[in-house]
């Protein structure tokens, strides 16, 4: 019930205002769209709940944007400003596991940015290299959430899903 923003920064007005936009638009969706007693009752370990959290955050989102199309314009800034634009190497950004994890949400994100699409290629890439068919059995699970993800216990669903998958590749 409460909306919590990153620090921003101060020193660039209009960029200031589309974060806070963006930001607020994100969580705006969870507080409408996320079921919070179903999320805590599904008690997810922290791999499974990134994933969840990469699933829910597009379909919240999604949500969103149908009944506030304004939002989706925000959202999308927001996405390109940190998966395209503004995308920092992270310590570790070479770890096949890292790029399992990125290549779901690079997914999910290419889904409403198209920019999105060589960081995603990246990510497969690495994990291809690594983990053998891993994608196409993600993929499978992904193309499942895109056309059907209706509520948040889906989106655990899924997650588990994907998880299991992984956890195979162990």
């Amino acid at each position: 019930k409460v909306i919590h923003l990153p620090s921003l920064p101060m020193d660039c007005e209009p960029e200031l205002l589309a974060l806070a936009n963006g930001f607020t638009d994100h969580e705006a969706a969870h507080i409408r769209h996320t079921d919070f007693d179903v999320l805590n009752a599904a008690n997810l370990d922290p791999v499974t709940f990134y994933l969840f959290n990469s699933l829910e955050d597009w379909r919240v989102e999604k949500k969103l944007s149908g009944f506030f199309p304004g939002c989706r314009k925000n959202l999308n800034w927001l996405i390109r400003r940190f998966f395209v634009e503004q995308a920092q190497p992270r310590a570790g950004d070479d770890s096949p596991a890292l790029a399992v994890l990125d290549y779901v949400l690079l997914t999910v994100r290419a889904w409403d940015v198209d920019e999105v699409t060589s960081a995603r290629q990246y990510a497969a890439s690495i994990m291809t290299q690594h983990f053998p068919d891993l994608k196409e059995a993600l993929d499978a699970i992904l193309v499942k959430v895109y056309i059907q993800c209706p509520d948040t216990a889906a989106a655990v669903g899924y997650a588990r899903q994907i998880a299991m998958c992984i956890w195979q590749w162990e």
